[in-house]
């Protein structure tokens, strides 16, 4: 796991300055800079979307109840748990709800959810990207 993260963390800064650096030169023709962009946004894409997804999975703790009394210091309402719990087991997105006023998941995670998914499939068409323009430069020659 601990090596997954490092690769990640490593093509997120190293993809990130490469493909800055390239831009920067008005490389755009080149694979290379398409690679180096792709790499780094797909890395950020991931780490960004692990990060707030577990941050929402885990905003109500193992104690729904004792998170909200305790922890915010707001209304349990079990009977609104109970009518809206297929609400608190979807996937996407993310809620936690105390009460029909409170969710314990953080409001900034749903659109983080989404940016780092879009920042990924953004790295996914870069990479693409830089395969067609690979090609091209071959076929070229």
């Amino acid at each position: 796991m601990a090596s997954v993260v490092g690769v990640l963390c490593i093509g997120m800064v190293a993809g990130g300055r490469s493909g800055v650096r390239a831009v920067r030169a008005g490389r755009w023709g080149r694979p290379g800079t398409w690679l180096s962009l792709g790499v780094a946004c797909v890395s950020t894409g991931v780490v960004g979307f692990a990060v707030a997804y577990l941050i929402g999975i885990f905003s109500g703790g193992l104690d729904v109840q004792e998170a909200c009394v305790h922890g915010h210091g707001v209304r349990y309402d079990d009977a609104f748990r109970k009518a809206h719990a297929d609400e608190s087991n979807r996937w996407f997105p993310l809620h936690s709800k105390c009460n029909e006023d409170f969710d314990l998941v953080p409001a900034w995670v749903n659109p983080a959810i989404v940016f780092f998914v879009l920042l990924a499939a953004i790295g996914v068409l870069c990479l693409a990207a830089a395969v067609v323009t690979a090609l091209r430069t071959r076929r070229d020659r």
